[in-house]
């Protein structure tokens, strides 16, 4: 496994706002399957699908929520934008939410419940790589722990500094 230095990796984590994360567990995923034959570890994209999912919900909520906002000014812009019926007719318009509000909103609660599920699906596989590139030092449970329950960013530190301990092999 490839030494990285953990000060650097953490700033790179803050540099890129966590996108490193996901290039960190690609790399490594690479590197433990690699080193093992016996390690095997989905796609990246299954840990992405959990992302994409939540991130499709938000937009359709935002949009959602942005042209209903739209269409009520819209609707009720005769009354004057600064007057107390102006008010109270947005306030109207909004009290009846969308199809589409109701979809986004479905969608957001949908993608936060299966968010842990689905990640899981990568993180297991992985953490079980983990557990034996390290030779049981950072044991299953423990890794899965980390990688689950610790901060983003930090996560990646542990799991970094359990191979960075593992020794050196040459290459020719």
């Amino acid at each position: 496994m490839k030494q990285r230095s953990l000060p650097k990796m953490f700033g790179l984590f803050i540099i890129t706002l966590g996108v490193y994360r996901l290039y960190w567990f690609a790399k490594t995923r690479r590197e433990m399957m690699e080193k093992d034959d016996q390690v095997r570890i989905p796609t990246l994209w299954l840990l992405a699908v959990p992302y994409l999912l939540m991130f499709v919900a938000i937009v359709v909520l935002a949009g959602a929520l942005l042209t209903s906002a739209i269409d009520a000014h819209h609707h009720c812009e005769s009354y004057g934008t600064s007057t107390p019926a102006y008010q109270n007719c947005v306030d109207a318009e909004l009290d009846d939410p969308s199809a589409l509000q109701i979809a986004g909103t479905a969608g957001v609660y949908l993608s936060a419940l299966a968010f842990l599920p689905l990640t899981s699906l990568w993180l297991w596989p992985y953490s079980k790589g983990v557990e034996r590139i390290t030779h049981s030092k950072l044991p299953f449970p423990m890794a899965m722990l980390v990688v689950v329950a610790v901060p983003d960013g930090v996560d990646m530190l542990i799991v970094q500094d359990s191979f960075n301990k593992l020794p050196q092999t040459a290459t020719t």
